[in-house]
């Protein structure tokens, strides 16, 4: 018996030996914006696996990011907090263990939890997942089995080409949202705009 059949098998048992309620599946995708799916309206794509799941659950079409920095992003939603509430605003910063996350709830209504892929909790916890397969996983499969090469002949819209040192952000802000290269007061227009988007405040 392969592993796979192994593991098929034991799915199955679990959903047989569970009480009907659905299944929760969420997926996080990392610089993915909803508009370069098909289910969200784009024709030029295709994500057929993307739109049948959009087709077979739920399409939250008023939906935000709360952070443009994954690690935030990622620790706000599972924890339903801003990210400066929950003490995660930076890429290197650890989820604190006294956080409850999206996972606890689910255990505490009787579902089995599972985390698989990139959750940049950047740290051994597993945050209430009965399951974490994380990074270390990632890169040993990874290694075992390489990604295959996008074939050349490929079509893309508009016409791909690999990032340059013109291509970089021309603005940086420090923590305190000072801009650290402002050649063209760029800073002040952005704190302007902040400024009338807050009613004046």
């Amino acid at each position: 018996m392969t592993l796979r059949t192994c593991c098929v098998l034991f799915a199955l048992g679990l959903l047989a030996a569970a009480p009907a309620r659905p299944n929760v599946l969420v997926i996080v995708a990392d610089d993915h914006a909803a508009y370069v799916a098909g289910c969200y309206g784009n024709s030029a794509v295709h994500t057929p696996n993307i739109d049948r799941l959009a087709a077979q659950g739920t399409l939250f079409t008023r939906a935000y990011c709360n952070a443009p920095v994954c690690t935030a992003s990622r620790q706000s939603f599972l924890t339903g907090k801003l990210p400066h509430s929950v003490g995660v605003t930076l890429l290197p910063t650890r989820l604190g263990d006294d956080q409850t996350t999206l996972a606890e709830h689910l255990k505490r209504a009787g579902y089995e939890t599972a985390a698989l892929g990139k959750m940049h909790f950047n740290g051994p916890s597993r945050h209430g997942f009965d399951e974490r397969i994380d990074l270390p996983e990632f890169r040993r499969q990874q290694r075992a089995h390489p990604p295959r090469a996008v074939p050349s002949d490929t079509a893309v819209l508009p016409a791909w080409k690999p990032f340059t040192a013109a291509d970089r952000a021309t603005l940086v802000f420090d923590r305190e949202c000072k801009a650290v290269n402002d050649p063209h007061g760029s800073e002040r227009l952005a704190l302007e705009a902040i400024r009338e988007r807050a009613g004046g405040r």
